[in-house]
């Protein structure tokens, strides 16, 4: 299996959402959510982007504080602070740096963080206008909605959806050393359900039985029965 990131397309729905966030008119709200169920390749798809682009990554926290996540924030746009900075310091260090110098900051498991750092991260785009994308699992609208001033400012929502037949036989084209027939696609997105997550084990596992047993494609024999 080849160490490839494959632009399938859930991928490029991103690419896009991220741009248009980055390239956006004056004034135009410059937040938005990317949400999905679970194995669907959200943070790999946000952590492979992050590093292409040059964009900030940051993984919520269950116990963020406000001053914690602005720590966090600030470290990864460069900033440095003398020993326990108060918030006051982190948050306008912050705001005066995006000012100067914009990039797009990725926030992944947003279900999480205490709803004050949700706020925290509005005042923040506001005041910088710094675009922000916000990344969450099932449930994270439901959790967002109530939040009236944030929810608001959401410019793009995308869902993340499961493999389809097309995606998948693209993604295994592209990633297998050993082609898999059209019967193994299909098994593999039968027993998978689209997940990204679970068909990349599976490919990887067939894809290990027919080396193994010098077979020239993978076949629906190659992977767990139903």
């Amino acid at each position: 299996m080849k160490n490839l990131f494959v632009q399938v397309r859930n991928v490029k729905q991103y690419v896009n959402v991220a741009a248009s966030l980055e390239g956006r008119n004056a004034g135009v709200p410059g937040i938005a959510l990317a949400h999905g169920a679970k194995g669907l390749g959200k943070t790999r798809t946000a952590l492979w982007h992050a590093a292409k682009n040059g964009a900030v990554y940051i993984r919520a926290k269950s116990k963020w504080s406000d001053s914690w996540m602005c720590s966090e924030i600030a470290t990864e746009i460069g900033l440095s602070f003398g020993a326990r900075p108060t918030f006051k310091a982190l948050f306008e260090g912050i705001v005066g740096s995006l000012k100067e110098r914009s990039r797009l900051i990725i926030v992944d498991e947003i279900n999480i963080p205490p709803t004050s750092c949700l706020h925290t991260i509005r005042d923040i785009h506001d005041l910088s206008d710094n675009p922000f994308l916000l990344i969450g699992h099932e449930g994270v609208l439901q959790r967002l909605k109530p939040i009236g001033p944030l929810f608001d400012r959401l410019l793009y929502i995308q869902e993340f959806k499961p493999f389809s037949y097309e995606d998948l036989k693209d993604f295994a084209g592209q990633i297998l050393d050993i082609p898999a027939t059209d019967d193994a696609v299909a098994k593999v997105l039968k027993l998978t359900q689209g997940s990204v997550r679970k068909s990349i084990v599976l490919l990887k596992g067939a894809e290990d039985r027919a080396k193994a047993g010098r077979a020239a494609t993978i076949g629906p024999e190659h992977l767990p029965r139903e």
